[in-house]
């Protein structure tokens, strides 16, 4: 990176109005993230994406979901369960569609954090899993391409980079790349996953997207950055090897937002 990169935020709708001035005034990268809370998508979401919409009148930058992620696997061969999959990731699109969202964000179908049984190697059927994944998200990746939205998927319980880079690859088109929630990894150091910075020079060239967070290592916090142990001297290093510029989303609670933009943006991360 040449400029310092600048930080985008994630928020739950409630408190857009909050940070409104903010994030467009540097026209911020953001991320509405209702949708992880699939039930939602089930209400009338019209007034919502108006008032959405309105509250961003003025906003250039690129803009986001994250979405709907707990109890949907998209690692799975029942097709019932597939079909219900699917038709949540298809609501979470529509609302993508009505704010003019570019981006979505999806949860790593590897989980176990990193017990032997759970390894996902190839010896023990990770292209089988890939092709599951294929299986549930083909179409709607495709959907996603017709109304210009990537699909990003993120790093949750990974306990090794070469699985989930490899099932990103495997659908070789720029609809879908990868995301690094950096307190994620920093947890799955205890079960002998890499740093933060290892995935980011492992996948710099499929990344597309960054959850910004702190933790204690051990238990998925979401602090302001500064407040728990990760080393972000290695992180933003990392991301100033590569011509890249992900969305940078700090992923915390609204009332350090502020708090911890300050702390990076004084270290001389970000702007």
């Amino acid at each position: 990176m040449t400029t310092l990169p600048i930080l985008g935020v994630s928020l739950p709708s409630e408190h857009l109005s909050a940070f409104c001035a903010w994030i467009i005034a540097d026209q911020r990268d953001l991320e509405i993230d209702d949708p992880f809370y699939s039930n939602m998508l089930d209400n009338d979401l019209s007034d919502l994406s108006q008032t959405i919409r309105q509250l961003l009148t003025g906003y250039q930058g690129r803009l986001g979901i994250h979405g709907p992620t707990e109890a949907l696997p998209i690692l799975c061969d029942d097709t019932r369960v597939i079909a219900i999959v699917q038709q949540r990731l298809m609501q979470a699109l529509e609302f993508a569609r009505s704010i003019h969202a570019t981006q979505m964000v999806l949860h790593s179908p590897f989980s176990g954090f990193g017990h032997p049984q759970s390894v996902h190697s190839v010896g023990m059927g990770l292209h089988t899993e890939i092709s599951m994944v294929h299986g549930v998200l083909d179409p709607i990746i495709a959907q996603a391409a017709s109304q210009g939205c990537q699909i990003v998927l993120e790093v949750c319980s990974d306990v090794h980079t070469r699985p989930l880079i490899e099932l990103v690859r495997s659908f070789d088109t720029p609809q879908l790349r990868l995301s690094i929630d950096v307190g994620h990894a920093h947890i799955m150091q205890q079960f002998g996953g890499p740093t933060p910075d290892q995935w980011i020079h492992d996948a710099h060239d499929l990344l597309a997207h960054l959850h910004i967070q702190d933790t204690d290592g051990h238990f998925d916090h979401h602090w302001a950055p500064g407040d728990g142990t990760i080393c972000w001297h290695a992180v933003y290093r990392a991301l100033d090897r590569y011509n890249i510029t992900p969305r940078m989303i700090l992923e915390v609670s609204p009332h350090d937002v502020l708090r911890g933009h300050t702390y990076l943006h004084q270290k001389g991360f970000v702007r």
